[in-house]
């Protein structure tokens, strides 16, 4: 394992047809970008009732009209998985910056109750 984390961090991402270098820190801040862009959708999101799958439209409201509760289409845990995946990409491929975003996003999450807003990292792109 150890093995395969050296040989993706050594390996040059280049293209197979031309063999011209990737830009590394350009695909990670793509990366970023996008781990990002899902936070924020993933904070904005409108809750559906779980039974009728019609979007919360009363905010005074706990229950749906149809009696049916209110959920979110992505869950804290599915957010939570995804940031894993990346995390393990950003520490296979020694993507530093990344793995720092990551890190600060788990533990911005981590730390705020379910079904609560939490404040998102600025990107330290430099």
């Amino acid at each position: 394992l150890e093995f395969r984390r050296v040989l993706f961090r050594s390996r040059a991402w280049s293209c197979e047809r031309c063999a011209t270098e990737y830009d590394r820190n350009a695909i990670e801040a793509v990366m970023i970008d996008a781990i990002q862009r899902r936070t924020v959708s993933y904070q904005l999101q409108d809750l559906r009732c779980g039974r009728c799958k019609q979007i919360k439209s009363d905010n005074l409201r706990v229950h749906c009209e149809c009696s049916g509760e209110y959920v979110m289409a992505e869950t804290r845990a599915d957010l939570l998985r995804r940031l894993q995946v990346t995390g393990n990409v950003a520490d296979a491929h020694g993507l530093e910056t990344l793995g720092a975003c990551i890190e600060e996003l788990r533990e911005a999450i981590g730390s705020a109750r379910e079904g609560t807003c939490f404040a998102i990292p600025a990107a330290k792109l430099s």
